[in-house]
């Protein structure tokens, strides 16, 4: 039972969630050509690095470890649930989860408000600017109507990231709420890997 579970989770993983294990796949090869030894986690390949900012992230099926996190069970479990997640969202995860996850990472490495205020403005600013100039390109010059679509969905989702950022992400950091700043497993889409993960993966 467990080999069929492996060989239907990489099938949906190179199927439904391609994108996402494309991705890895590349970055995969790019370690083993560095010299990184691959380990397994279940049904998961990950690697470990040295200068990793971040803990951990994942690809699909694959994910990497920082060093000091490559003996932390909950990590391994997290990332992997994202891989979980990957099996249910397809084409959807980058932008349902991924982006959001990486956006929300620095956007908590950054101290004041002021600070993430200014982070949340340029990167979301530089994403709209993108799909406003593609829009415009797309129609004036090169009259193509599927570029258009995909710069019409860029400059939409760049509005929905700054909308979620400034109405309700950012807000919960204030110094002068009497709660406590949100944890890293609050926001829907890291608890939920943590959860899949700490249900499907045990050690």
């Amino acid at each position: 039972m467990r080999v069929l579970k492996g060989i239907g989770y990489w099938f949906i993983s190179y199927t439904w969630g391609i994108i996402m294990t494309l991705i890895g796949s590349f970055v995969a090869l790019g370690l083993l050509i560095t010299g990184h030894k691959p380990y397994r986690f279940h049904y998961n390949i990950y690697f470990v690095i040295k200068s990793l900012h971040d803990c951990g992230t994942e690809f699909g099926p694959f994910f990497i470890l920082s060093e000091d996190c490559q003996n932390n069970l909950h990590m391994k479990q997290h990332e992997a649930g994202h891989g979980l997640q990957n099996l249910w969202w397809g084409p959807l995860m980058p932008f349902v989860i991924c982006l959001p996850s990486v956006f929300r990472f620095w956007l908590r490495e950054f101290k004041t408000q002021k600070q993430k205020y200014t982070y949340t403005g340029i990167t979301t600013g530089i994403v709209m600017l993108i799909g406003a100039l593609g829009i415009i390109l797309s129609t004036v010059l090169l009259d193509n109507f599927v570029a258009l679509i995909i710069f019409i969905f860029v400059t939409c989702y760049g509005c929905m990231i700054f909308s979620w950022a400034f109405d309700q992400e950012i807000p919960l950091y204030s110094p002068n709420l009497a709660t406590a700043p949100p944890k890293y497993d609050d926001i829907w889409f890291e608890g939920q890997a943590s959860k899949l993960g700490e249900r499907y993966f045990l050690e």
